[in-house]
């Protein structure tokens, strides 16, 4: 919960990059203060963002090869990461960044 309120707290001093729905714009922060939300109002004890998704959209859509990637996670069936070098289309190693 301290988390949620200092990053709500901040929110309003980050500056806007672009006018209200003139672009659309990709925030890390807000995913995360969008998953930390929705934790609280699920309600459960000890419910996680990672948790919910799985319990509430993973599931029911039988989507047994899919994950949250936490760590202990098997790296192995993971889809692979690609840049563009010198218009040449070359894998990244797949780390799990803690």
């Amino acid at each position: 919960m301290v988390f949620l309120k200092c990053a709500l707290r901040k929110m309003k001093y980050f500056p806007a990059t672009d006018s209200f729905r003139s672009k659309l714009n990709y925030n890390n922060n807000l995913y995360a203060i969008l998953g930390k939300v929705a934790e609280r109002l699920e309600g459960s004890p000890g419910m996680t963002w990672e948790k919910l998704i799985e319990e509430k959209l993973f599931r029911p859509l039988n989507m047994s090869d899919t994950s949250c990637i936490t760590p202990g996670y098997g790296l192995d069936d993971l889809a692979r990461q690609y840049v563009t070098m010198d218009d040449n289309h070359v894998a990244l190693n797949n780390t799990l960044v803690q």
